[in-house]
Parts: C-alpha cells; structure tokens; sequence
C-alpha cells in the first residue's frame, strides 16, 4: 500500500556512506525512525559517530538547537541484516555503490 509522504513514520536507507548517512541525518532530523543498513565495514562501524559529528555542527552554527543531537540520533539504528533493517519500513531509500 502506498503511504501518503505525511503518514510515513519509519523508512529504511541503504548505504552509510556519505549519501546514505545524509539521507539518515535529513530525515531523523525531520521526525522520521531511520532503519540505516550496509554490510559490515569500517563505515557502518563508525556511521553514528559521523552522523554525530554532522549533528554537533549543524548545532554549533545554530541550525539546529543541541537537544536536536541527542533527539536526531535516538531515531538512528544501524543494521547489517538487510531483512531486519526492511522490516516495518514504510519507505527505502537506495543509497548503495553501483
């Protein structure tokens, strides 16, 4: 079933690199639950320490307040499991190598 942009609530991103964890950053920042997927590497590994990272700037150039940090990442979890991170997505954004 095709959701409305306004019902979704949770989407899936494939990919944590620097599109992947953008797209994670713009709609956790937005109120979304982000499902963030991407095969075990060096780059999953450290994605929320990134996303952070971006958050604390966006903050210290007052974009956004700094409780909007801690708040944006609680809506961030990171997967290696492609069927866990699908599960309950209402949307998937596609943000692999090609």
């Amino acid at each position: 079933m095709m959701r409305k942009p306004d019902e979704i609530k949770k989407v899936a991103v494939l990919g944590c690199g620097l599109v992947g964890f953008s797209f994670a950053v713009l709609f956790s920042r937005n109120g979304l639950r982000v499902n963030l997927y991407n095969r075990r590497s060096d780059s999953l590994s450290t994605v929320k320490d990134r996303i952070r990272e971006q958050l604390e700037f966006l903050a210290s150039e007052g974009v956004i307040g700094k409780e909007a940090v801690e708040d944006s990442l609680s809506r961030i979890t990171v997967f290696d499991d492609l069927e866990d991170a699908l599960r309950d997505a209402e949307y998937v954004q596609e943000a692999l190598p090609e």
